[in-house]
């Protein structure tokens, strides 16, 4: 019977092995594994995405939407303003809001450029040290503006949705939830090909002619839930947010290797989604990786305004020590493939105070059984 007020996963996750330091450039540290025989196609930005999307105010974007800023507000259509992105649970958008949504994805699919912008996460996602968190907080807030400019002009506060997949942890088999269905995420056939829903004909970067889901694949495979949310959102422990999930040998930084810590959380999810979800190269092929992204954004938040100052959320990050994460993790370095960001630019209040907004995740009870949802 599963206990549902333990932070604790259902599998106990083995100690990460310490990294030697001099075997950091061969042990995949943070780096995505990218198949031998990949045909690597390059990632990039159009002149004017490099130009708008590292903004972190909306008098920077409003150009972007073709807006005009009239005192201190960016206007982009009659009577309509350019506000932060609104991100909410997937399953709580109206039936019209959710088809306008998956129709501009899929026409930014057919035109290339969902691939396009899936690539950078292909090529460059940084993992397994401090700066997992920051780099994709800023590669969603990227994503989320080129989605927002392709919507129908009364939708552009629109964020992306998120999958609070807590929802779904307490269900026997949480891939039997709505949201695994063709109204939502779509369902699966005996190999795992996702075979209908809005994203049912979506080829895969490597050009597979579908999503792939293999649920229940890897034991490690774990969704999140509620507990083990409150845990990270209320943790006094930066260390556990920022942490390095595979550290290296000899590092002066006290890195406690808890499974709870907030990377672990969300690499189970992957695991569990498994497919393409469970392989960094291949992730960003499937949906579902921006709306889980989208909740582990929403923790982050969560947890900057409960647990740091506003002066602490720009300013406290893990020292630059080479003996415990290699350089792209360094608060100074470049984000890889989405300069001219560096990683303590992520840091930034501008993401709460500007570019994005959440709503609180829905509850479930016996009297409120649909748990807010549409």
């Amino acid at each position: 019977m599963k206990n549902y007020t333990m932070p604790w996963f259902r599998i106990p996750r083995k100690n990460q092995k310490k990294v030697g330091i001099y075997n950091v450039a061969d042990s995949g540290f943070g780096i995505h594994f990218i198949p031998y025989n990949d045909e690597f196609i390059p990632a990039d930005w159009s002149e004017e995405e490099y130009q708008y999307l590292p903004c972190m105010s909306k008098e920077c974007l409003c150009p972007f939407f073709m807006g005009k800023w009239i005192n201190e507000s960016c206007i982009v259509g009659p009577g309509i303003e350019l506000k932060r992105a609104h991100r909410q649970e997937i399953r709580t958008l109206s039936d019209e809001k959710f088809k306008r949504w998956t129709k501009m994805l899929n026409e930014l699919k057919a035109t290339g450029k969902y691939t396009r912008m899936a690539r950078h996460h292909k090529y460059s996602g940084v993992h397994s040290g401090p700066a997992f968190l920051l780099w994709h907080r800023e590669f969603i807030k990227r994503c989320e503006i080129v989605f927002r400019k392709h919507m129908p002009i009364e939708d552009v506060n629109m964020g992306i949705p998120y999958w609070d997949s807590s929802l779904d942890w307490p269900l026997p088999t949480p891939s039997d939830s709505i949201f695994f269905s063709d109204i939502f995420v779509g369902e699966v056939d005996d190999e795992g090909l996702v075979k209908n829903g809005p994203f049912h004909n979506w080829t895969s970067i490597e050009g597979r002619p579908q999503i792939l889901r293999q649920f229940n694949k890897s034991k490690d495979g774990e969704l999140l839930n509620d507990a083990r949310i409150k845990w990270l959102i209320n943790n006094p422990d930066f260390n556990m947010i920022y942490g390095a999930s595979m550290p290296i040998e000899n590092c002066s930084i006290t890195l406690p290797n808890d499974p709870r810590m907030f990377e672990h959380s969300h690499n189970y999810v992957h695991f569990y989604v498994n497919g393409d979800m469970s392989r960094g190269y291949s992730a960003s092929n499937d949906i579902i990786f921006y709306l889980h992204h989208s909740m582990i954004d929403w923790i982050l938040e969560h947890w900057r305004q409960n647990m740091q100052t506003r002066e602490e959320r720009e300013s406290v990050y893990p020292a630059s020590d080479p003996y415990c994460f290699p350089k792209w993790h360094f608060a100074d370095n470049p984000m890889p493939m989405l300069q001219p960001f560096m990683n303590k630019d992520a840091l930034s209040n501008g993401y709460a105070d500007e570019i994005f907004e959440y709503t609180e995740r829905p509850s479930c009870s016996r009297d409120n059984a649909d748990c807010g949802s549409k």
